[in-house]
């Protein structure tokens, strides 16, 4: 981030109100097209803020500068998921888990969306694998 930004976004994201984060979460993209891990947060800000369609430019810009970060998979996916794309949100979920097969996160959420679309085998089989991943990571 830019000199200074550092701290000022801290301590507008522990603010109640998301509008100060995301403002300067938006001049800190505006500025540096290039930062993907300010993409990504202004995403996030903006999908807790309802702007799901916002939060998808976002994850799909972070997506256009890194096109492997598993985390920018996963919360397209969110997003795409909770505007009730669930296909779409599947498809996210599987590239974030190509991205990142050690991490269980978005197999869980993979799993969690697979049983209720009801394919409850494939979602046990997911949760199964992300234990195992998880022991094995330990605490």
């Amino acid at each position: 981030m830019i000199a200074g930004a550092a701290e000022l976004y801290r301590a507008a994201i522990e603010e109640p109100d998301a509008q100060p984060a995301i403002s300067l979460l938006e001049q800190v993209v505006a500025l540096d097209t290039g930062h993907v891990e300010a993409w990504l947060d202004l995403g996030a800000l903006l999908h807790e803020d309802g702007e799901l369609g916002a939060a998808e430019r976002c994850c799909r810009e972070a997506l256009r500068l890194e096109p492997g970060n598993g985390t920018a998979w996963l919360d397209l996916g969110v997003a795409l998921e909770d505007r009730g794309d669930d296909r779409a949100a599947l498809a996210a979920y599987r590239r974030s888990l190509a991205a990142e097969p050690r991490t269980p996160t978005p197999g869980s959420t993979r799993a969690r969306l697979l049983e209720r679309l009801g394919d409850r085998a494939v979602a046990v089989a997911h949760l199964a694998r992300d234990r195992r991943l998880e022991r094995r990571s330990g605490p």
